[in-house]
């Protein structure tokens, strides 16, 4: 009979700081390694106790499951246009969120962080600018890789944009791209020539 493999003390506030810090899905494997265990079982046991305990306390943020075994903290639809008001605070202009827009399009299209080195060769020199801005207001997160940065939206960004996870993203996102009157990317990945569209900040 297999022993069932120890459970560390603070697992679940493991995966609860990571869900927190991380501002994306985190996939199973990854809470796994995090909370120390090697049972993706377990793992996912520890996440539907932590969602419960978060159902159960009436807080304004849930854990959700996502396609691909991803699990994300977001703010619970109920309160989400309060968090939408901030956005109307937010001084973005055309040219960041039109770099915004483009690492959530290419996030969903391939279902990983976009490397900091892509988006600048898209955008132009002022992606640099508009990364930092964006990750100010909390719409990116952002993680050291090598020479580069790999960027993903944040559960702000779906929250404030009202886009829906459990749902295909990229048609989201190319309305989201025509009610801002910016051309989407290709769905080909030759995207080199679209710098020369680029808009002024």
């Amino acid at each position: 009979m297999r022993q069932e493999q120890e459970v560390p003390k603070d697992a679940l506030q493991r995966i609860e700081a990571c869900l927190y810090a991380a501002g994306r899905p985190i996939d199973i494997a990854t809470l796994t390694r995090v909370a120390g265990l090697s049972s993706r079982r377990i793992t996912r046991k520890l996440v539907a106790e932590l969602a419960q305990r978060y159902r159960r306390s009436g807080s304004a943020l849930e854990i959700a499951e996502l396609p691909g075994s991803r699990f994300v903290m977001r703010v619970r639809a109920p309160y989400s246009e309060y968090a939408r008001r901030v956005a109307r605070d937010l001084v973005l202009s055309r040219g960041a969120i039109r770099t915004l827009l483009y690492i959530a399009y290419k996030y969903a299209q391939a279902g990983q962080p976009v490397k900091r080195a892509l988006i600048t060769r898209v955008v132009g020199p002022s992606a640099y600018r508009h990364i930092e801005r964006l990750r100010l207001y909390g719409l990116i997160v952002t993680k050291r890789h090598g020479r580069t940065l790999e960027i993903a939206p944040s559960p702000r960004f779906y929250d404030l944009f009202s886009l829906d996870p459990q749902k295909p993203l990229l048609p989201q996102l190319r309305r989201l791209f025509t009610k801002a009157g910016i051309t989407p990317p290709s769905r080909a990945p030759s995207e080199a020539g679209a710098s020369s569209s680029q808009s002024k900040t």
